[in-house]
This record gives structure tokens, C-alpha cells and sequence, in this order.
């Protein structure tokens, strides 16, 4: 599976890395990814939420079947206070729905 747009969620990243990608409770695409947004000396854990839905698109005269997502939120979801003195990654192994 491919993940295009993570770019648009953080402009300023410097680099990013997909540690996670599963489905929520209401079949939406959850993503976690270690950030580095002040250069390679800094560390932020990042998450979204995408809703997707099926799409229908012609091309040339072919009917090709795509998934469409809207990011429904997403934000830093670890930020270690104060900074980390050496770059590190979080590996996400398992992500679940909390209900208050």
C-alpha cells in the first residue's frame, strides 16, 4: 500500500517515517509516524485519521476503482518534554479506540 500526502499534514517536516498503519473502530485509516520537524535532533510522534471512500475514474475510456481519504484530524500525538538530546524513533505495536 502506498501513503501519498503526508506532506500536506506537516509542511515543515524534515523527515517522516510510517511506523503504523491500521483501521479504527469506524473503518477508518489511522497512521502514526515519527517526525523530526526541527531537523534530525528533534523527535514527535504524529498520527492521523483518514475517512475513505471508493471512487469510480475514468481513464481513456477505462473504469479505474481508487480509494479517496479525507483527513478527518490529525496532530502530534507524543511530544517528550523537554526535547530528547539524541534522535530516536517510536516503533507503534499496537493502537486502539479509548471511549470516555
Amino acid at each position: 500500500m502506498e501513503v501519498k500526502g503526508l506532506q500536506e499534514l506537516q509542511p515543515s517536516l524534515v523527515k517522516y517515517d510510517i511506523t503504523k498503519l491500521c483501521f479504527n473502530s469506524a473503518g477508518n485509516i489511522v497512521i502514526f509516524w515519527n517526525a523530526q520537524p526541527q531537523g534530525p535532533e528533534s523527535f514527535e510522534l504524529w498520527s492521523a485519521e483518514i475517512s475513505v471512500e471508493d471512487a469510480e475514474v475514468s481513464v481513456e475510456g477505462h473504469t479505474v476503482y481508487q480509494m479517496w481519504g479525507k483527513i478527518e484530524w490529525s496532530a502530534a500525538v507524543l511530544k517528550p518534554d523537554p526535547p530528547l538530546l539524541h534522535s530516536c524513533g517510536v516503533e507503534v505495536l499496537f493502537a486502539g479506540s479509548v471511549f470516555a
